[in-house]
């Protein structure tokens, strides 16, 4: 009676192409994009209270489309993640570029204390609170917990 067109690929297919925004969804560089609004936007996101919850957020354009990120990053190299150039920025193109784990380490704001700045640091902790010690020193209050229990510069006294 031509009441059936297909075998039902023909349903699947039209579905699909209704579905399909980018096509990048299995892409390194989505992960990367996917991972970038949670911290910012998902107060459920373990990491949300270093981000979002400080105020970091996404560019317009890369958050109202995967496809302006994708065009602006490039294609991310294997074994790389995307970072910010300056923590206290948030994600946009002139401040995020690809690195790796090493490169990123290099930009936490404690390692941009010297020895020194830690010693003094533990020093004023007996008499001064962690945000005016935070901001002497231009880095995070988490920072400054940090050095206070140890977690990181251990080996200083």
């Amino acid at each position: 009676a031509g009441d059936i067109v297909s075998c039902g690929c023909y349903n699947k297919e039209v579905t699909l192409g209704r579905c399909k925004t980018h096509g990048g969804s299995k892409d390194y560089e989505y992960q990367s994009y996917i991972g970038m609004m949670s911290r910012c936007y998902n107060e459920k996101n373990q990491h949300y209270k270093y981000y979002g919850g400080r105020g970091i957020f996404v560019s317009k354009p890369w958050r109202d489309s995967y496809l302006n990120f994708k065009d602006d990053m490039g294609e991310r190299p294997l074994g790389y993640t995307i970072e910010r150039i300056d923590n206290n920025l948030g994600y946009s193109k002139k401040n995020c570029k690809w690195a790796t784990r090493a490169e990123q380490m290099r930009n936490t704001s404690a390692t941009k204390l010297s020895f020194e700045d830690v010693v003094e640091i533990k020093t004023m902790l007996e008499i001064r609170g962690k945000i005016e010690i935070a901001k002497m020193f231009d880095v995070s209050v988490s920072t400054i917990h940090d050095i206070s229990s140890s977690r990181t510069w251990a080996d200083v006294n």
